[in-house]
């Protein structure tokens, strides 16, 4: 899969530097990364996490636009230079973000993609707290951004959610533009396939205790929310809550992983408790434990 997204990579754009940061891998990376021209590859000696990972190369990088590229995923042809022009012009934009079509885990395209879902742009602060609607591999930022608000967060809690977090501390600064046009491949995630993204409770879970631990301390999102602050923080963590009560009833394999996400969703949002809704779905989770 690396030899595919580092060709592509070379493929998107003019004067490109590639770095490839092999985060303590057993399988050949060294060994293709020293074959092939115009790589600067380092490798870690322990693995470190992708936040970890992705601070190393960005610290190694010169140029002053900044792309990322996980190895399961490739991008389009010419992309890298449509993107650095718009940011060339808007100089109050950070982060100008694109499409993506989805391919299976074999690297074959599925026919899906994100051509229909909404693109927010410009201030979208408020938008992008409620969810991550900008995918890793389709983003170029200025380099800029990273001087301004820091490196990647590689807290425990924000494992596979550091995106997330970079996206909005950006956000509270600069204006984010988007993109129509398909700019990356991404590899859809399965259960099987030990994706992070995979796992909606996982991820979830993390995303609630960054809300308490990180975001709502943000004095760009205090700023913003004003007087809402409360109720948009409750919203928030209710909704957090409502997504895993979805998973334990439709995506649970028996009635101990139903009780799990019941406690983690409560867990979250306390004041699951006095309402009739949580009741209702753990009633189901019971009388369908089988």
């Amino acid at each position: 899969m690396l030899r595919k997204a580092v060709e592509s990579v070379k493929n998107a754009g003019t004067d490109i530097e590639v770095i490839v940061v092999d985060d303590a891998s057993s399988d050949e990376t060294k060994e293709y990364c020293e074959r092939v021209d115009g790589i600067k590859y380092i490798r870690l000696n322990k693995n470190q996490g992708t936040a970890a990972a992705r601070n190393v190369g960005l610290q190694e990088s010169k140029s002053p636009y900044i792309a990322f590229l996980d190895d399961d995923d490739w991008r389009i042809p010419g992309t890298f230079d449509l993107q650095i022009s718009i940011l060339e012009k808007d100089k109050a934009c950070g982060v100008v973000y694109g499409k993506i079509l989805f391919s299976n885990q074999e690297g074959n395209l599925t026919g899906e993609s994100t051509k229909d879902y909404p693109s927010p742009q410009g201030d979208i602060l408020l938008q992008l707290l409620r969810t991550n609607f900008i995918p890793l591999s389709t983003v170029v930022m200025k380099r800029e951004c990273i001087d301004n608000v820091g490196l990647f967060d590689n807290s425990q809690y924000m494992l596979g959610i550091e995106d997330w977090d970079m996206w909005l501390r950006i956000s509270g600064s600069y204006s984010i533009r988007s993109v129509e046009e398909m700019v990356a491949v991404y590899r859809k995630p399965e259960v099987s396939s030990g994706q992070w993204s995979s796992d909606m409770t996982r991820l979830f879970s993390l995303v609630a205790k960054a809300y308490k631990k990180k975001w709502f301390k943000l004095p760009s999102i205090k700023a913003k929310l004003g007087r809402e602050f409360s109720n948009k923080k409750n919203e928030l963590l209710a909704n957090a809550s409502d997504i895993i009560l979805y998973q334990a009833l439709n995506n649970s394999k028996n009635f101990m992983e139903k009780s799990s996400r019941f406690r983690i969703a409560l867990k979250i949002w306390p004041r699951n408790i006095i309402h009739l809704k949580f009741y209702k779905a753990v009633v189901k989770g019971i009388l369908n434990k089988k």
